[in-house]
């Protein structure tokens, strides 16, 4: 799979994300000092351009889950808010709030959409990753894991 193609025809702003975090992860994974350490072992040109797809293979996956991580925590964290404010304003017998036409008002659809977007975009991986991202509390941590992954492969 490309993962690149994935966003295709999605909002700019995901698109830069997604991106900006794939040069992230692949300089993280595969330093151009590690990848020159690589790559002179093998003696073709096509040798070493089927290592480095495998390289940017590996790179890709990663970055997908370190994607979809940034993007649900953000969904939630937007729910949590959005739920946050409703039961503060609630405290002052306010009804909830709206932003322009879209109003939040106790757990209605506005409210919890983060969190169902959060949902739906975790339960599109398979086994093995949505782990990988149950069990990190952070970027780095998913990075130490594709660490461990390369190293396995290249070591």
């Amino acid at each position: 799979m490309n993962y690149s193609d994935i966003l295709k025809n999605a909002p700019r702003y995901l698109s830069m994300r997604y991106n900006s975090l794939n040069n992230y992860v692949w300089e993280n994974l595969f330093s151009e000092d590690y990848r020159k350490k690589i790559l002179s072992k093998f003696d073709t040109a096509s040798e070493r351009k089927i290592e480095y797809a495998r390289m940017k293979s590996l790179s890709d996956e990663a970055t997908i889950i370190v994607f979809i991580f940034v993007i649900r925590t953000f969904f939630s964290e937007g729910s949590r808010m959005a739920k946050n404010t409703v039961d503060a304003l609630k405290e002052f017998n306010i009804n909830g709030f709206n932003l322009g036409k879209t109003v939040f008002s106790d757990r209605n659809e506005n409210v919890v959409l983060g969190d169902e977007l959060a949902n739906k975009l975790f339960n599109i991986l398979n086994d093995k990753a949505r782990a990988v991202i149950v069990d990190s509390d952070h970027i780095y941590e998913i990075l130490e894991k594709y660490r461990i992954i390369r190293d396995e492969i290249y070591e």
